[in-house]
């Protein structure tokens, strides 16, 4: 199975494959972080949204995640093993882009390969059936911990979209003892930055959308 070939991996080679710098996840937020890449659009999936999957592995995609771009709507989306026992959800125009940076990640070729090998592969597509939902295999829920006739919480996260079991995320965010005043001050300084670089460049900010 997908899952247990990449869990035995992860496990086996960790400490080779060094999954801290080698995890997708990562890549993605390094590769589109910026706002520079995929023709200059900046897709924002934002909100937290729980929904109830079914009996059969169907879970409804909440709409405020499909449409993004302008009235885009999207009607399917790469899925990947992700942080902490999360599930990741990217799309397809998002994951086309990341292949070009992944023909020269990692720097040592031969663990460019076994990225390749072991965690690219396990991507898979899935396409929205027509009441909007995606039906997920059995072996990603395991990972994720997410049960039939459970609730999936989606969590949009800029550039990608993550789901989770609720009370592993709630478990996780107990045990990180987050600092909420630190990371609410952090957030107003990104903010402050954008508007003295957009002061700065008054061009590029009426193109960026921002």
């Amino acid at each position: 199975m997908v899952f247990e070939a990449s869990e035995k991996i992860f496990i086996q080679h960790k400490k080779t494959l060094d999954i801290k710098k080698f995890a997708f996840y990562l890549k993605i937020g390094r590769v589109i972080g910026g706002g520079k890449w995929f023709n200059g659009k900046r897709l924002m999936f934002t909100g937290r949204y729980k929904y109830k999957m079914d009996n059969k592995n169907r879970v409804f995609i909440p709409q405020r995640l499909r449409k993004i771009d302008k009235g885009k709507s999207y009607d399917g989306f790469i899925l990947l093993f992700g942080p902490a026992g999360s599930l990741i959800l990217t799309t397809h125009e998002l994951f086309e882009e990341c292949q070009q940076e992944l023909m020269v990640f990692p720097d040592n070729p031969r663990l460019r390969i076994e990225f390749k090998r072991y965690y690219i592969s396990t991507n898979i597509e899935l396409e929205l059936d027509t009441q909007g939902r995606i039906l997920i295999p059995q072996e990603y829920l395991e990972f994720a911990g997410i049960k039939k006739d459970s609730e999936v919480l989606f969590i949009g996260m800029g550039n990608w979209i993550e789901l989770w079991n609720p009370e592993q995320f709630e478990r996780r965010k107990a045990q990180l003892k987050l600092d909420w005043d630190n990371m609410a001050e952090e957030f107003l300084e990104a903010l402050d930055r954008v508007r003295k670089n957009n002061d700065s460049n008054p061009s590029q900010s009426s193109t960026s959308g921002v």
